[in-house]
């Protein structure tokens, strides 16, 4: 997942206390990486928020705004302008809340140590915007210690 912030970043005090976990006893710290570009619904302006809730009725989430190309999202149909609403069960409506809830499926599962090759499955709750219905999918996330790169596709034109 990849946070847009123009303005600069705020990083909660709870996240930075499991990064130092992590480091103390992993000597990295491992993420899930969604390969996902995401903005949160609230931080819309007004004009754009008002409309998603009329068409969609929905009042919080994660819009998705770039797919990786070839990532397992892209495989399961997610797509740009669809709306994340659940993950692992629990409401979320920050990138900052999502990053919390996966450092903590890193904690709870890596307690006997960490498989840099494992993968974990994660469910979402995603409104497909295009045909305007809920849709529950099982993600494959990759755990890395690495930062994420999101993949634009590329289209090859011939003339």
């Amino acid at each position: 997942m990849i946070n847009n912030s123009t303005s600069g970043s705020f990083i909660p005090t709870s996240i930075l206390h499991q990064c130092f976990y992590f480091w103390k006893n992993h000597g990295r710290i491992p993420r899930l990486h969604l390969k996902l570009k995401l903005y949160a619904v609230k931080l819309l302006d007004l004009s754009h928020l008002e409309r998603i809730r009329r068409k969609c009725k929905v009042d919080s989430g994660l819009i998705i705004e770039e797919v990786s190309s070839g990532s397992h999202a892209e495989k399961l149909g997610l797509r740009r302008g669809d709306i994340i609403c659940c993950f692992e069960g629990e409401e979320v409506s920050t990138t900052v809340q999502l990053e919390k809830m996966m450092l903590d499926i890193c904690k709870n599962r890596f307690v006997g140590g960490i498989n840099w090759k494992d993968k974990v499955d994660v469910s979402i709750l995603v409104f497909d915007i295009r045909r305007s219905c809920w849709r529950t999918k099982v993600l494959t996330l990759d755990v890395s210690d690495k930062g994420e790169v999101v993949v634009r596709a590329s289209r090859l034109v011939t003339i």
